[in-house]
C-alpha cells in the first residue's frame, strides 16, 4: 500500500508540475496582456489628446466661419445700400444730364437755323446792294 501511495503521490506531483507550468504560462500571458493594455491605454490617451486638439481647432474654425458670415452680411447690406443710392440718385442725375443734353442740342439746332436764315438774308442783301451799286 505504501507503494500505491507513493505512486499516487508521484502522479499528483507530476500533475502539479504540469499545472504549475500552465499557471506560469498563464501568468506570462497575463503579463503580456497587461503590457498590451498599458500600451493601448497610452495610445487612447494620445488619441484623446489629439481629439481635444481637433475640437479646439474646430471651435476656432467655427468662430472664423461665424465672423466671415457676419462680414458677408455686412457687405451684402452695404451693397444693397449702394444699389439703392445708384438707383435713386445716380440714375436721376444721369436722366437730368440727358434732358439737359437734349435741351442744349435743340437750342443749338435753333441757333443754327437762325444763323442759316440770317446768312441767307445777308447774301440776299449783298446781292441787292451789288445790283443797286451796279445800276448807278
Amino acid at each position: 500500500m505504501e507503494e500505491k501511495m507513493f505512486l499516487m503521490l508521484e502522479k499528483i506531483y507530476s500533475e502539479l508540475q504540469g499545472v504549475k507550468g500552465e499557471v506560469n504560462g498563464l501568468n506570462s500571458e497575463a503579463s503580456s496582456l497587461k503590457s498590451e493594455v498599458g500600451s493601448l491605454n497610452s495610445e487612447v490617451s494620445s488619441l484623446k489628446s489629439e481629439v481635444g486638439s481637433l475640437n479646439s481647432e474646430v471651435s476656432s474654425l467655427k468662430s472664423e466661419v461665424s465672423s466671415l458670415k457676419s462680414e458677408v452680411r455686412e457687405n451684402s447690406q452695404r451693397l444693397t445700400k449702394l444699389e439703392t443710392k445708384v438707383e435713386n440718385e445716380v440714375v436721376t442725375k444721369i436722366n437730368s444730364l440727358f434732358d439737359g443734353y437734349i435741351q442744349n442740342t435743340e437750342t443749338i439746332n435753333r441757333v443754327e437755323d437762325k444763323v442759316d436764315h440770317l446768312t441767307e438774308k445777308v447774301e440776299k442783301q449783298e446781292l441787292e446792294i451789288r445790283v443797286i451799286k451796279g445800276g448807278k
